[in-house]
């Protein structure tokens, strides 16, 4: 749960330990840091012996292979998660009516995957975003097109009536998404989304799973997430980013 005095501190966007807009890595970055430490390596290579040149050799892969990957994602968090309205998603809601992504069409979505048996991640999440929600409306927000949509990664225990009685606990207005374990695990893959099963030992099990919000704008562009723990007031902000 938050303070409601929480809403009269400024609000910021993210930022990184030195207080500047994180900025992707580009390709021209890339480069000039691959010839300064060609130029810096060089001379290795002519008075070394052949162990030292080879470790130097798999220490330029290493970086390029680094800095690929950080340039690879950052292009990919910027635009290369696809539309929501280009997902396939056969399920059913809390209510066991068929819902696909039509269901969702020019509205904003804050989309949350987890399970109802569990203890901790997913009713913190969900009263989190009823909450930052409501705050948005406090402060004049028109926040009535938003969808917080609540997808089960464990459909066997997860049915529609199980999804309904446990959303009616959050004064949040959830839509509950669950179906077929095949539906599911499609949906769930579409996503990138991890679900493993943890047994308990006690003939119950749990599930760890990924713990980020989606969030999608009413046109279903991709706009960022919301990771397990933000500050309240970045959660806000990003709530409000997709309004």
């Amino acid at each position: 749960m938050h303070n409601t005095h929480q809403m009269k501190q400024p609000i910021s966007k993210p930022s990184n330990a030195a207080g500047k807009a994180t900025e992707p890595i580009s390709l021209a970055k890339k480069a000039a840091f691959d010839s300064k430490l060609s130029a810096r390596m060089l001379p290795v290579f002519s008075t070394q012996p052949m162990g030292v040149i080879l470790a130097a050799i798999l220490f330029l892969l290493l970086a390029t292979s680094v800095f690929s990957v950080a340039n690879h994602y950052a292009k990919r968090t910027a635009s290369g998660f696809p539309n929501f309205q280009d997902y396939q998603i056969n399920l059913v809601n809390e209510a066991n009516r068929p819902q696909t992504v039509a269901n969702f069409a020019n509205q904003p979505v804050a989309l949350f995957f987890g399970f109802t048996y569990c203890p901790d991640i997913c009713p913190t999440t969900l009263t989190t975003l009823a909450a930052a929600r409501d705050d948005l409306q406090i402060a004049g927000v028109n926040t009535d097109s938003l969808r917080l949509v609540f997808v089960t990664v464990d459909p066997s225990r997860d049915t529609p009536e199980q999804l309904g009685q446990y959303l009616s606990l959050f004064d949040a207005n959830v839509t509950g998404l669950t179906g077929t374990p095949e539906n599911i695990k499609a949906t769930l893959k579409q996503f990138g989304i991890y679900a493993k099963k943890i047994d308990r030992g006690d003939g119950e099990y749990l599930y760890d799973h990924s713990a980020a919000v989606f969030l999608y704008r009413g046109d279903g562009q991709f706009k960022g997430t919301i990771v397990h723990n933000e500050p309240f007031a970045v959660i806000i902000e990003k709530l409000k980013s997709i309004l």
